[in-house]
């Protein structure tokens, strides 16, 4: 049995900008009466896709469950299970992309039209008013096994990683870094750097009896992008640990990118 845990370096999905002098786009028809714009739907496809783990075309209660849970943050109580299989096109007992189309005009028509609702859904599952995913990457898991039982996929959370992804991460960098760089000046700081054609991740370990801060600087790289805010910035490691300090990518992937670290004791 193995835990995998998906995780995104933050460098590229930071809280995106309004375009300058762009509208937010609308998502509710006002015609005759009231609908849902045709971009609207797209975008619902586009989730309804998302949710659809097993992609069998519907979602069943559990998908459903971890749709609304991302969305509301409440799971799915067995009478709101009821009122959607009383309520909404089903296929073998699971709703189909109609009924949670369905569903999404008419929240819209019991708010009287009123998108507020609506664009809570859509920022949590990443998008932003131009309706652009900008803020979640879909990915998709396939696995294999040598094994005469066939594999099985259990979603076993919807969360942040927490403790268990950040020391996951930091093991992974520290064992795939070809060897650690001492900090000028120091005896017992080290930086592990692991590097692949897609990222390079950075991790400070202090050996010490007390906490240290570093300063990291980045300001000679080209061409890249990090998880920190600024390419120059302060880390402080705890005595005897070791901190994930920054990811690194390049920032237009059809240029030659190349980063320059240093690194000091403040």
């Amino acid at each position: 049995m193995y835990t995998i845990i998906p995780y995104t370096t933050g460098a590229v999905l930071r809280k995106a900008k309004p375009k300058d002098g762009s509208e937010p786009k609308e998502i509710i028809s006002r015609t005759d009466k009231i609908g849902l714009s045709d971009e609207f739907r797209e975008v619902l496809t586009e989730i309804f896709d998302l949710v659809d783990l097993d992609e069998n075309g519907t979602l069943s209660r559990e998908e459903f469950n971890l749709f609304n849970w991302r969305t509301s943050g409440e799971q799915i109580a067995d009478e709101e299970w009821e009122v959607v299989e009383e309520n909404f096109p089903l296929k073998n007992g699971e709703l189909t992309l109609e009924g949670f189309n369905t569903l999404h005009l008419m929240e819209a028509e019991e708010n009287s039209g009123d998108s507020t609702e609506l664009w809570v859904t859509l920022q949590s599952m990443g998008y932003d008013r131009n309706l652009a995913q900008s803020g979640s990457a879909g990915y998709r898991l396939t696995v294999s096994s040598s094994s005469v039982d066939p594999p099985a996929l259990e979603i076993s959370g919807l969360k942040s990683g927490g403790l268990i992804l950040e020391k996951t991460m930091i093991r992974s960098v520290m064992e795939g870094s070809e060897s650690p760089i001492q900090i000028p000046g120091t005896k017992h700081i080290w930086v592990y750097i692991q590097r692949s054609d897609d990222i390079a991740s950075i991790v400070v370990q202090n050996k010490t009896e007390r906490n240290q801060t570093i300063q990291v600087d980045l300001t000679g790289s080209n061409n890249i992008i990090t998880s920190r805010q600024s390419m120059k910035f302060s880390i402080t490691v705890g005595k005897k640990s070791s901190i994930l300090a920054v990811h690194i990518l390049p920032n237009q992937t059809d240029l030659p990118w190349n980063y320059t670290i240093s690194t000091k004791e403040q």
